[in-house]
């Protein structure tokens, strides 16, 4: 895997950023077969750019259906500044600056499943 794409330096293996985060978790059942399960996370670098705020936020829905079945939907957001794609004109030709190189920006990643569950507690 070529790590320069993911924004860690060539030659090392991790990426490490000092600021501060804030981690948020609740989790609560409106009613006897619904859990609710929110978890976000805020992070702020304080060396590069410290007003832009990475947002990590993950809602999980639990629905029991009976005694056995349970189906879960999965909803997780990411923004990050320092991540950024490519832009694409309406024929998906990539847009390019002056110098040559790809226009890209900072946007959002949405990701969603759900699942159907068996589970048998003894």
């Amino acid at each position: 895997i070529d790590q320069t794409i993911h924004g860690i330096e060539k030659g090392k293996r991790a990426l490490q950023e000092m600021g501060t985060q804030i981690v948020m978790n609740n989790k609560f059942n409106p009613t006897k077969n619904l859990k609710i399960e929110n978890r976000l996370r805020l992070f702020s670098n304080y060396l590069n750019n410290p007003q832009n705020v990475d947002v990590d936020w993950e809602l999980i829905l639990d629905q029991k259906i009976n005694w056995f079945f349970t189906i879960r939907l999965n909803l997780h957001l990411i923004y990050d500044d320092d991540v950024r794609f490519p832009v694409f004109d309406s024929e998906g030709t990539p847009i390019q600056n002056p110098d040559g190189s790809s226009y890209t920006i900072a946007q959002a990643q949405f990701k969603e499943f759900i699942g159907l569950s068996m589970q048998f507690k003894f």
